[in-house]
């Protein structure tokens, strides 16, 4: 990837700072209140994104992809009372996904890869900051070409545990 990062830095709001105050204290019912009871499978990923000894949770459905770029989660940020709501949707495929310090930005975090066209694809990070969601766009790279070391790094040996759990009847 050399020495040129294009970074794009976006600061995604979370209700609960000082637009909303609402904490919420169950994840899961907050996420799964205002959906369909359809047969389904949650996927949830409990994570400490900013090294904070909080831990977030990430809540999708198994059913709620976004084509190659993967499953699309809800963001629920710890806090010493509960969690509050990311207001903005992630994507990420758990098979391309690194959770911990990342070196490139000194600092901890998610780390996502996302295929496109060809053999090349982008890096987008995610970082928990003040209350705040931020997406990072780290650039693109190959990484069965010139970038295979890079993608090896985080994301060959990185296996997440996603726990699963069937809703409504419906298997997992």
């Amino acid at each position: 990837m050399g020495k040129y990062w294009l970074q794009i830095v976006f600061a995604l709001g979370i209700p609960g700072s000082a637009a909303c105050a609402e904490e919420i204290v169950d994840p899961e019912r907050h996420f799964l209140a205002d959906r369909s009871q359809e047969k389904n499978c949650l996927l949830r990923l409990r994570v400490d994104l900013n090294a904070d000894r909080l831990p977030e949770e990430l809540l999708t459905l198994d059913t709620y992809r976004n084509g190659k770029a993967g499953h699309i989660w809800q963001m629920y940020i710890g806090t010493n009372s509960g969690f509050k709501v990311a207001s903005a949707l992630i994507s990420f495929r758990t098979d391309a996904v690194f959770i911990g310090h990342i070196q490139e930005i000194d600092e901890p975090g998610l780390l996502a890869y996302f295929p496109a066209s060809g053999s090349r694809g982008a890096l987008v990070s995610f970082q928990i900051k003040q209350d705040q969601l931020v997406e990072r766009n780290l650039g693109q790279i190959q990484p069965l070409g010139s970038d295979a070391t890079l993608y090896q790094r985080y994301f060959d040996l990185s296996k997440i545990v996603v726990e699963k759990k069937p809703l409504f009847g419906g298997e997992c």
